[in-house]
């Protein structure tokens, strides 16, 4: 084969081999930021529904209240139990306000 072949040859297949890395690349990207804004949709749900949870417990302490316990009381006596039954209760960033500061952050 003459050398100029040879290099002619060459030059496609760095060609051919550099637009299938450009190819595989683009398509990784594109895949990675779908998952992304699937992930970003699943994040701004999971806020919303703090902030409705947080609102029906609101809710619920006010029909619990009595004379002798504010709703604040009845609220810090139902999180102590979930305490003390081993299971969660909402941190302090479970709040509407900052669900509601990291929505807006999302957008």
């Amino acid at each position: 084969m003459s050398e100029t072949l040879q290099v002619a040859v060459l030059t496609a297949a760095a060609a051919l081999l550099g637009s299938l890395i450009t190819g595989i690349v683009t398509y990784m990207t594109a895949v990675r930021q779908k998952e992304a804004e699937s992930h970003k949709r699943r994040l701004q749900v999971a806020y919303k529904d703090i902030i409705a949870l947080y609102r029906l417990e609101e809710a619920y302490t006010r029909e619990l209240k009595t004379k002798a316990r504010s709703a604040e009381a009845v609220k810090r006596e139902f999180r102590k139990r979930l305490r003390d039954n081993g299971q969660e209760s909402p941190s302090q960033y479970a709040t509407p306000t900052e669900c509601e500061r990291r929505l807006q952050d999302l957008q």
